[in-house]
């Protein structure tokens, strides 16, 4: 039992590792930590204590916040007159902000806002063509769509965290 808590724990931890660094899907990996506390969390590797009810709720949760973090970025970046320029310069930014700030603490969550937003400026600037004033609008709706997106999936992993204790 300590033994399926343990990686269950494990996979959650690189669920919220993948909330924050593109690319690796935070939220369907900590699903599978609360799958594996289902199937064998409980005592002689029996049935554990999480109720099917829960898991399937939570695995409808995952479904929409992967989906929406997937849309909500470009959603917001459209609303705050931007272009498909912007959301890749943003998602750009926050590459390299995770590069950059993945060993300092403190840097890290200053790049994490502040390098997707110079991603998204400079590209609107330069590809969308746009004014200063506009590029600015156009990245502030483009980093506020990548925070809430992962923003979601981070509380979407706290919680799965919190149904394995």
């Amino acid at each position: 039992m300590v033994l399926i808590t343990v990686l269950a724990v494990l996979l959650i931890i690189v669920g919220i590792i993948g909330s924050i660094i593109p690319g690796l899907p935070g939220p369907p990996i900590a699903w599978c930590g609360l799958l594996l506390k289902f199937l064998w969390g409980g005592e002689h590797f029996s049935r554990g204590d999480l109720p099917l009810t829960t898991l399937l709720v939570m695995c409808g949760i995952m479904i929409v916040v992967t989906i929406l973090d997937y849309v909500l970025p470009a959603r917001m970046t459209k609303a705050t007159g931007g272009s498909k320029h912007g959301s890749r310069g943003a998602m750009a930014g926050l590459i390299a902000a995770c590069i950059v700030g993945l060993p300092l603490f403190w840097i890290g969550i200053i790049a994490m806002v502040g390098l997707p937003f110079l991603g998204a400026y400079i590209c609107e600037r330069y590809w969308g063509e746009k004014e200063s004033k506009a590029a600015s609008k156009a990245a502030f709706g483009s980093v506020l769509g990548l925070l809430t997106g992962t923003g979601m999936k981070l509380i979407y992993c706290g919680v799965a965290m919190w149904m394995v204790f």
